[in-house]
């Protein structure tokens, strides 16, 4: 249920939940109380950072997922965080400083920045 929530643009989404047994057998009664909070939509996304140029191109591809407009998915962002990290660290190069990127809820705008930085010191082979 939350899964559902989290990759819609809920982020703030809270679950509970209770359930009372009805007896005597093993049946019982599920309640459950959502708490959605404010639903957030990907804003314009930007890709900064100290890393070789040549790569631009395929870095933007993947933060291009992120359509601006379209409903903030915490699952979609983790995985274009992975496949930046995958991409860089499979070129054996310095991850960049940053990636910013903007949430945005209603008029309101968060911006939301992570950073993949994990310097590489050899080569896979």
């Amino acid at each position: 249920m939350k899964y559902l929530y989290l990759s819609n643009g809920f982020l703030n989404v809270r679950v509970h939940h209770a359930y009372r047994p009805i007896l005597p057998d093993s049946n019982a009664t599920v309640y459950l109380q959502i708490e959605e909070g404010p639903r957030y939509l990907f804003g314009a996304s930007t890709l900064e950072g100290s890393y070789d140029r040549q790569f631009h191109t395929r870095l933007r591809e993947l933060v291009a997922q992120l359509r601006r407009g379209a409903p903030a998915d915490l699952f979609l962002l983790k995985d274009t965080e992975s496949a930046i990290k995958s991409f860089l660290s499979n070129r054996v190069i310095l991850m960049p400083e940053s990636a910013i990127l903007s949430i945005q809820q209603a008029d309101r705008t968060a911006a939301m920045c992570f950073s993949p930085s994990i310097p590489i010191l050899c080569p896979f082979r």
